[in-house]
């Protein structure tokens, strides 16, 4: 079968996990024709995707969180902005649709972006529409949401989850934990989908932090904090335009530009992770047996983190109390099912996948 991937592009998330997809469709023969990315103006693309994807990729703006001068995003904020720029989105469901038409795939997943799922409701693609996620699993009943959290932004959230996947035939929600699924809503529970590069590498422990970012405000707290604790070595990770390959700020403190690569390599080595709560980020630090901080910047966030606490996997700051962070990581103790868990997934989206080309 031939597949076209519509993909969410903040951060890298959505991103390795199309990367995944396309290696675990490909062994079974079939094909990813073109992959469309969704994303603002102000993100760029990050290489490594490029460079892997190895498919035609076009790039449409879809709505994406404002950012602020504080850890935590508004979303109503971001929910006003993104009214202003309607007239954008408009063009771009229209260039979703063209290039439908164009490719004329089989089947098209759409890995979380919101005008994909609206722009199946408003054109009817007429082809099997397959929506996969790490928040859909919000939309599972036996779902737990911290109970510090707005229920009114839990609904909003929800929301948006449901506009995404409008139609869609089939919704596999990625799961840090098994769960049953839930046929009648078409949720099928499947666990993260990693690279197989994460498979290929050895986990080791390293004497230093290693940390992913994307709001930009979060340096100069990073920077601030770490002249507190300046014999703490810190590898962070950034998607900032034009920035060098590495930005050394002391001996002790470096910024590297986002490479999926070399993240991996850091990520697999360091004694800790610190990172902003975003699914892959956390998979694939727990995959590595790594404790984890999370400092959530939004609702979403803020719910993968109580869930990886809740499991005993990492501990949720208010702030980046390293104290805190050093005096957990003797004490963290890795779970063994959550491999197990995660290598069950191939069989069972392949499985799924192909049931409904019998349909």
């Amino acid at each position: 079968m031939n597949f076209l991937f519509i993909v969410q592009g903040e951060g890298r998330g959505h991103l390795t996990q199309a990367l995944a997809l396309k290696t675990i469709l490909e062994k079974k023969g079939h094909k990813v024709v073109e992959v469309l990315v969704g994303k603002d103006k102000k993100r760029n693309l990050p290489i490594f995707f490029v460079e892997k994807i190895k498919v035609p990729v076009s790039n449409f703006f879809s709505p994406d969180f404002a950012t602020t001068k504080k850890i935590r995003t508004n979303i109503w904020k971001s929910f006003f902005i993104n009214l202003f720029k309607i007239p954008i989105f408009i063009r771009s469901i229209f260039f979703i649709r063209k290039k439908i038409k164009e490719s004329n795939p089989d089947i098209i997943i759409n890995l979380y972006d919101f005008l994909a799922g609206f722009s199946n409701f408003v054109f009817s693609f007429k082809k099997p529409f397959v929506c996969l996620a790490n928040q859909y699993i919000f939309l599972h009943p036996d779902f737990e949401f911290p109970l510090t959290e707005s229920k009114i932004e839990i609904k909003a959230m929800n929301l948006y989850n449901k506009i995404t996947c409008l139609k869609a035939d089939k919704i596999f929600a990625l799961s840090l934990e098994k769960k049953e699924d839930i046929l009648n809503k078409k949720i099928i529970v499947i666990p993260p989908i990693l690279r197989p590069e994460v498979f290929l590498e050895t986990s080791k422990k390293e004497n230093y932090i290693c940390g992913y970012l994307m709001n930009q405000f979060l340096v100069d707290k990073i920077k601030e904090l770490h002249q507190k604790n300046p014999k703490e070595e810190w590898h962070f990770f950034w998607d900032k335009k034009d920035a060098d390959e590495i930005t050394v700020f002391n001996k002790t403190l470096f910024f590297h530009r986002l490479n999926d690569f070399v993240f991996l390599k850091y990520l697999s080595s360091c004694k800790g992770f610190i990172g902003t709560a975003g699914f892959e980020s956390l998979a694939e630090a727990i995959y590595f047996e790594k404790p984890v901080a999370m400092i959530p910047t939004h609702i979403e966030q803020a719910c993968n983190a109580f869930e990886t606490e809740k499991n005993g996997a990492g501990i949720v700051l208010n702030d980046f109390d390293l104290e805190k962070f050093l005096n957990y990581i003797p004490k963290y103790k890795p779970s063994t099912a959550f491999k197990k868990w995660v290598e069950s997934g191939e069989d069972k989206i392949i499985k799924e996948i192909e049931n409904i080309r019998k349909k």
